[in-house]
């Protein structure tokens, strides 16, 4: 019992600052909550999700838009379900879902402390979660959408990385692996969380058969969801889809992005869908008709077909305005944006733009000082390559300010290792300074006794 005390004493006693931070954090979100409502929401993807969680709860169906579906992961929906079970389907469910949600957006910054702190000193792991009390974050916290527990998933997980790399226990896998798997139930693209630290891992001399051993249980565990999840698609598509078929949307809404891009009416888009009806009419009814879920199912395979017939029209017609657009246009707009389409506290807005440009400036800076102070360099460039691959995934389909705002813990990660950093360059070059200082005068002191 005493040990028990002791080590809960010295919990606090290490981490009392960031631990008050935290609490600021989360009533910070729960005054954005009283000010806004439970009921609040952007009556749009929002309102789809918790219609699906709770046509889930009683049907046990993933639906979307009304209708069976496989647009959407069925994470988010699964999680709506599960609350809805306990605080039914009115009031105490908007409720309880968005105190959750305030929880896990206040738990993103102690996961993003205690990663930066795996390498790093206290004050350099604090220093970066300031960040996290910017209005945008506790705005983005009041709503019922993915990115909330999708960005508390990302800081578990780059701690989970972060510690494999250092302490190299399986502690540090089952947090990344388990952390990931979540991810990547509610966003089909947080598959790549599997793959993006193996190069890290290979650096840091990471024990390669327990590797190997590691990355068999992630697929095992990958195929054990896969597998029912694509069974249940074929069923309902005839179609082998293994995670969604919702990136027609997003690919088509790309190509209207960045610069030259072809007019709308280069294609008519009916020619589309009826080809797509034309090649599945195998799913008809028995009355010779298509149900509402392949209705909706061919839309979107109708926008991936146009939009890949734009892609190659315009990389025919303007191949530089292409490359210009998908390689930086696209991209460059992922790096300042912020989630905050209602400005709830009056000019906010932009303030939080300028900060995401010094952010941005300041994580970019982590990559010299990292290398001038040789340390925490594979962490430092493990965060950087994590984040502009996953900033170019997006920028292949759609950018979006809501994707921008999750991946916000990597810069601020590496923030947190430029900060120690720079501290012992600026060390370096005061004792260089001195040295030299010293060594004048004391060529000044011979000259004079000589």
């Amino acid at each position: 019992m005493e040990d028990s005390f002791r080590q809960r004493g010295n919990f606090f006693r290490n981490h009392w600052v960031m631990l008050a931070i935290v609490w600021l954090l989360f009533f910070e979100r729960l005054w954005m909550l009283s000010h806004l409502g439970p009921s609040y929401g952007l009556k749009s993807d929002d309102l789809s999700y918790m219609k699906a969680g709770i046509t889930m709860y009683r049907t046990a169906t993933l639906t979307m838009h009304g209708v069976v579906s496989a647009q959407i992961m069925p994470g988010l929906p699964l999680i709506i379900a599960l609350f809805a079970k306990i605080f039914g389907t009115g009031h105490r469910l908007w409720l309880a879902l968005k105190v959750a949600w305030c929880f896990m957006g206040t738990m993103a910054a102690w996961f993003t402390y205690l990663a930066i702190r795996e390498k790093a000193p206290t004050y350099a792991a604090v220093l970066p979660t300031l960040m996290y009390f910017t209005p945008d974050f506790a705005w983005q916290d009041n709503l019922i959408l993915a990115e909330t527990p999708y960005l508390f998933l990302v800081t578990l997980y780059l701690y989970g990385v972060i510690r494999m790399g250092n302490r190299k226990d399986w502690a540090g896998f089952i947090i990344m692996a388990t952390s990931a798997y979540l991810a990547f139930l509610l966003k089909a693209q947080a598959l790549c969380l599997f793959l993006l630290p193996l190069p890290y891992l290979w650096i840091k001399k990471y024990p390669s058969t327990r590797l190997y051993g590691q990355a068999f249980l992630i697929f095992v565990a990958l195929l054990a969801f896969m597998l029912p999840w694509s069974v249940r698609n074929y069923k309902h598509f005839r179609a082998f889809i293994p995670t969604t078929y919702g990136i027609g949307n997003p690919l088509l809404l790309g190509t209207f992005q960045g610069e030259g891009y072809p007019p709308e009416d280069v294609f008519n888009r009916r020619k589309f869908v009826d080809e797509v009806y034309e090649e599945h009419v195998f799913l008809k009814n028995s009355d010779g008709k298509f149900a509402a879920k392949h209705k909706r199912y061919f839309e979107l395979l109708a926008d991936e077909k146009l939009a890949r017939a734009r892609m190659v029209y315009w990389w025919k017609d303007d191949r530089q305005s292409m490359l210009k657009s998908y390689l930086w246009l696209k991209p460059k707009s992922m790096f300042f944006k912020t989630f905050y389409w209602d400005e709830v506290i009056p000019k906010t807005r932009y303030p939080i733009i300028h900060l995401r440009q010094l952010d941005f400036t300041l994580a970019l800076a982590a990559a010299v000082a990292v290398l001038l102070a040789k340390r925490t360099v594979a962490e430092t460039y493990f965060v950087l390559f994590a984040y502009f691959a996953q900033v170019y995934m997006y920028a292949y389909a759609y950018v979006f300010d809501r994707y921008a705002q999750t991946l916000l813990p990597f810069r601020y990660v590496a923030i947190g290792f430029l900060i120690p950093a720079a501290v012992d360059i600026f060390r370096r070059a005061r004792r260089y300074i001195r040295g030299k200082q010293a060594y004048r005068e004391g060529l000044k002191k011979q000259k004079m006794e000589n």
